[in-house]
């Protein structure tokens, strides 16, 4: 939640707000720094119905055809994402061939609108903003008399109801403490006060260090006339257990409040309490609950909680180098906003309990060379952080940071404007054996890393996370692309439920050691071009586990995994991974497979790759139930290569000395071969494939003089592999529908080759065929078994 809030001190001291004074001064600064306690939208990876009877290629669709769907309807934000259409329907034929129908993942469940906090209220003010704005209660009230933090303060009157009450005034003659005759010695009168008894101080200035006995209670006329100005060097108060401040503005001390003692003892009290340049606001070593207090303009951290506990509630702290500071104890803020720091915001280390709820921390900026400032820190073994409804705005450093075997737990979490143009910071950053549990996450426009976990046993989990706008810092001088959510050096990085919009580099990194899980999310487009756009990029990673999820365009690859010991991917659909700036490079894939370990694929759909569908090299890979549609060459590209490595295939399913088991693969509209299977030599290559198609291959054409139009092939087989494939139909492609180099090992079954340019190129020798590359192919009758081989179709 934001809040919208911009506090100035005044000529006379107190802190004031105006509608103009916003309107002017403060709406610029904060229209895109407010928290939104949430963000519509979505994007859907699938639904534009491919289709082939059109025969239209690639490079005949419109520029921003890949992107024509990426957007849901508004009133199809939360909808079931349709089922994948079929790029094409296989002909009737025997062995009651299959026909793959791959299904989308279903939409992210709505992450849901958290309600304002009780009492606070829905602004409107800012109608350019999307979403809903909380106000707390006590900003910017409407009254006759606002106090110094702009609430709505109580009448300046005497106390009611009160037994056993002295009045103490500043100046004239000491008197017996009746109001008539106040006394005028605060100490003194303090000294001889018994618990239950009620000091009252009469408008005025009262100098010195004061210690409120245990029990005892201060209560000034009205904050804004009642000031404890303390010494340089000492607390200003002093409260005993049990003791109680109210309506007192504390100014000029060493310490405003001290609070001695042992966490187990009564809690000392303070209720509408403003604490104003002091060196350090308020140190906790027994019990303190504090109610409207306002703490501003202190050069160190406003609270300090040192093995104590502290409680309040509609906190204020403004203008100061920190809100908090806890080394042990426990900590429990709500209702509160703190604004304007220039160290850092709440800091909870060794062991520290810290509950926050309704709790907003905006602007916080490090003043000169400080070091780069931390929203919400938690540090240490037993160090515990709980949030709830907690926002953070316009933080010029790292908004929330996990370390040392700290925890986080909560839910409804809002970041925005995190990290700054000039320095890279990230919003949530979970590191050397930290761990967090999170549920309805939001984070907007942030200068980094959406969420990082790194670290051996680092554990976090997110569940609802909306990311919006990954931006990478120093843009200006080619500043290094970010990701919008990273897991790397051992850590674990589990996400349910995700929407991930525009950012600057790829949606996850995967680093070495690492497991990351991602289930029931739509990935978007990157928010501009570069050579790191990928979906998913896993390098050396432990595992990697995507489960429900859709990915709508990128500028270098889809899914792509290198060295990673296991991949496993379950109703995942990749849609428009496309080259960057026209020009493929080796990872302008939908699915690659690099030196992976063990790699379990079920109902993975690839819509228009401009290289390879689905790439297995030096990979071991069993899958089910895959369906490319429309792999195309580079943009820009002249003759077609000679190896899948190479810059500017069109291949939907390629596999290089790998070994593949594959049930059940659909690939169609492929612009160079439909199925390709490699040799480079460095270990055997193997492909078993079941229920097979193959179809609509497209022939390349040129962008160069002087080469042929060709390609548009079925199966694509090197010498050296060893391929069986049972129960299949290769039909209605451009080019040959099975090409076998000599050497190639090849078994087939149950298998109808029909409609192509030519059927399957089968002489007894390896001479070239007629003018078709030169191919060196042979098939033995044991090779074939039940093969149907239609005549090919005449070319136009």
């Amino acid at each position: 939640m934001g809040i919208l809030t911009k506090w100035r001190p005044s000529r006379r001291g107190v802190i004031e707000q105006t509608a103009l004074e916003y309107e002017r001064a403060v709406a610029p600064r904060v229209r895109n720094l407010l928290l939104l306690c949430v963000v519509t939208g979505g994007l859907t990876a699938c639904g534009d119905a491919e289709r082939a009877g059109g025969g239209a290629r690639p490079e005949d669709q419109p520029e921003d055809a890949a992107l024509a769907d990426a957007a849901l309807p508004p009133d199809a934000a939360h909808a079931p994402m349709p089922r994948c259409e079929s790029a094409v329907e296989p002909p009737a034929q025997p062995n009651n061939l299959f026909c793959t129908n791959i299904r989308c993942p279903d939409a992210v469940p709505d992450l849901g609108e958290p309600p304002c906090a009780p009492g606070w209220r829905p602004d409107t003010d800012l109608t350019d903003i999307t979403g809903t704005i909380c106000r707390a209660p006590f900003v910017g009230a409407s009254c006759d008399r606002p106090d110094a933090a702009g609430r709505c303060a109580p009448p300046c009157d005497l106390p009611v109801g009160l037994d056993r009450v002295i009045h103490v005034a500043v100046g004239g003659a000491d008197g017996d403490g009746t109001a008539e005759r106040p006394r005028t010695d605060l100490a003194a009168a303090l000294a001889e006060r018994l618990e239950g008894d009620t000091v009252f101080l009469h408008p005025g200035t009262y100098t010195g260090a004061f210690e409120v006995p245990a029990g005892v209670a201060i209560r000034g006329a009205c904050a804004e006339t009642v000031t404890i100005q303390g010494p340089a060097d000492q607390a200003a108060l002093t409260l005993g257990p049990g003791a109680s401040i109210e309506q007192l503005t504390i100014r000029g001390a060493a310490l405003g409040l001290s609070i001695p003692g042992g966490a187990a003892d009564p809690a000392a009290r303070g209720t509408d309490v403003v604490v104003v340049g002091t060196t350090r606001g308020a140190h906790v070593r027994g019990a303190l609950h504090l109610t409207r207090a306002v703490f501003r303009d202190l050069p160190t951290a406003a609270l300090y909680v040192e093995d104590g506990t502290l409680e309040a509630d509609e906190l204020i702290v403004l203008e100061s180098a920190s809100a908090l500071a806890a080394v042990g104890g426990a900590v429990t803020l709500r209702r509160s906003v703190f604004q304007d720091l220039t160290e850092g915001g709440l800091r909870a280390e060794a062991g520290t309990s810290l509950r926050l709820e309704d709790v907003g921390i905006n602007f916080v900026e490090a003043d000169g060379a400080g070091p780069t400032p931390i929203a919400l820190l938690a540090d240490g073994a037993a160090t515990l952080v709980e949030v709830e409804r907690v926002s953070l705005a316009g933080v010029k450093g790292h908004g929330l940071q996990i370390r040392g075997g700290a925890a986080l737990v909560g839910r409804n979490l809002a970041m925005s404007v995190i990290g700054h143009a000039t320095a890279t910071a990230n919003a949530l950053e979970v590191h050397s054996g930290g761990h967090a549990e999170v549920d309805a996450v939001t984070i907007e426009t942030v200068y980094g890393v959406a969420v990082a976990a790194s670290g051996d046993s680092t554990h976090v989990t997110v569940g609802r996370l909306l990311v919006d706008e990954v931006v990478a810092a120093h843009a200006d001088e080619g500043g290094e692309p970010l990701e919008a959510l990273v897991a790397d050096d051992r850590a674990q990085l589990t996400v349910h439920g995700a929407r991930i919009g525009a950012y600057a580099g790829s949606a996850v990194r995967v680093g070495e050691g690492a497991h990351f899980e991602l289930a029931n999310a739509t990935i978007g487009r990157a928010a501009v071009e570069n050579t790191n756009g990928f979906g998913v990029r896993a390098s050396r990673a432990a595992r990697v586990e995507l489960r429900s999820v859709a990915f709508v365009g990128f500028e270098a690859g889809g899914a792509v995994f290198e060295r990673t010991d296991h991949v496993s991917m379950t109703d995942v659909t990749i849609k428009d991974p496309r080259p960057f700036d026209g020009v493929a490079n080796h990872d302008s894939v939908g699915v690659g497979l690099y030196e992976v370990g063990e790699a379990e694929l079920e109902r993975v759909a690839v819509v228009r790759a401009h290289r390879i569908g689905v790439e297995a090299v030096r990979s071991s890979v069993r899958a089910r139930d895959l369906e490319v549609v429309r792999a195309s060459a580079a943009v820009g590209s002249g003759v077609l290569p000679a190896t899948p490595d190479s810059a500017a295939l069109g291949v939907g399913f390629a596999s290089t000395d790998s070994d593949v088991e594959v049930d059940r693969l659909r690939v169609s509209l492929s612009q160079f071969a439909g199925v390709w299977v490699a040799n480079a030599n460095t270990q055997p290559s193997r492909l078993v494939a079941r229920d097979l198609e193959v179809s609509e291959g497209v022939v390349q054409v040129c962008k160069v003089a002087g080469c042929d139009d060709r390609g548009g092939h079925g199966l694509f087989l090197e010498a050296g592999v060893d391929v069986a494939i049972e129960r299949a139909v290769i039909h209605d492609n451009g080019g040959i529908g099975l090409w076998r180099d000599c050497g190639a090992s090849v078994r087939l079954s149950e298998t109808v080759i029909q409609r192509g340019q030519v059927g399957m190129a089968a002489p007894s020798t390896c001479e070239p065929l007629g003018d078709t590359l030169g191919a060196c192919l042979s098939f033995n009758e044991a090779d074939l078994a039940s093969v149907t081989i239609d005549p090919p179709s005449q070319p136009d």
